[in-house]
């Protein structure tokens, strides 16, 4: 009875707040359509003023302890309404939940309440073109030097990084440990001299990832999680985020309406009537 009645309130405020120019046959992203840039921030800025940006966390960094139940009903919710795809909707699983487990005070007082209320969005560095599927592999270099650490190397497959503000990088400190062990966490401010990012346009003509590549950026040390060489057990507990129950049940999602659409598109084609 509480999930269904949580479901509702879903749908009643999504009903009230989601304009009708916004609204799609289902819930939408920018590479469907590239008026999401244009409304993203204030969307992430009306999910935080009503309660739901991120409604898994707990409440005291402004969440509602919502179960998995109570988020695949939002999911269900979100599409229903035909509402735009919420932009802090991952990395409040990823670098949100590192926070969390990992932050200091004052860098949970710092990034977490803009991350996601649309004032900051983020972006993920971890991936890089040489290391394939070897995260551990990567070569992104972070040296330090007084209070701050000279990043020099390429990240990958890093979504909405053409107007992300931050980007949570993985880049190797401790040159000298074993490779597990000498990979650091930091984040890095997008506008800092020295990043360039690049639209990875693929076979459809659309750009949905970037790369991104740090040519001597400074970063304060005080923008590390956790401490020196921690980086890669970090990874994983944002990596096992990634390949939850919930994005599951998005992809689910999303294979099963594109199913649909092809059997629908295949049934109007003349040939599936002869």
């Amino acid at each position: 009875d509480r999930e269904l009645a949580f479901a509702d309130e879903a749908g009643v405020w999504l009903e009230q707040n989601v304009p009708a120019a916004w609204r799609r046959d289902h819930c939408w992203t920018r590479v469907e359509d590239p008026m999401w840039i244009q409304v993203a921030r204030e969307w992430q800025r009306r999910l935080y003023d009503g309660g739901w940006a991120a409604i898994s966390w707990p409440r005291e960094h402004g969440g509602r302890g919502a179960t998995v139940v109570e988020r695949w009903l939002f999911e269900l919710a979100l599409d229903r309404v035909g509402a735009p795809r919420p932009p802090a909707q991952s990395y409040v699983d990823l670098i949100g939940s590192a926070l969390q487990n990992n932050a200091s005070p004052e860098q949970q007082r710092r990034f977490l309440v803009p991350m996601i209320s649309g004032e900051e969005l983020w972006c993920q560095g971890f991936s890089e073109p040489g290391a394939g599927s070897d995260l551990a592999a990567l070569r992104t270099r972070g040296d330090r030097q007084g209070d701050t650490y000279v990043v020099n190397g390429p990240t990958v497959w890093a979504n909405i990084a053409e107007i992300a503000d931050w980007c949570f990088l993985l880049c190797r400190t401790e040159p000298d440990a074993p490779k597990h062990k000498g990979i650091s966490l930091l984040l890095v401010d997008m506008k800092t001299p020295g990043v360039t990012v690049r639209p990875l346009v693929q076979m459809t003509g659309e750009a949905e990832f970037c790369e991104v590549f740090f040519e001597d950026v400074r970063v304060p040390a005080d923008r590390m999680v956790g401490a020196p060489g921690t980086g890669w057990g970090i990874a994983m507990g944002i990596v096992a985020h990634e390949r939850g129950p919930m994005w599951t049940f998005v992809f689910q999602r999303k294979i099963r309406r594109s199913l649909q659409q092809m059997i629908a598109t295949a049934r109007e084609h003349p040939a599936a009537r002869e």
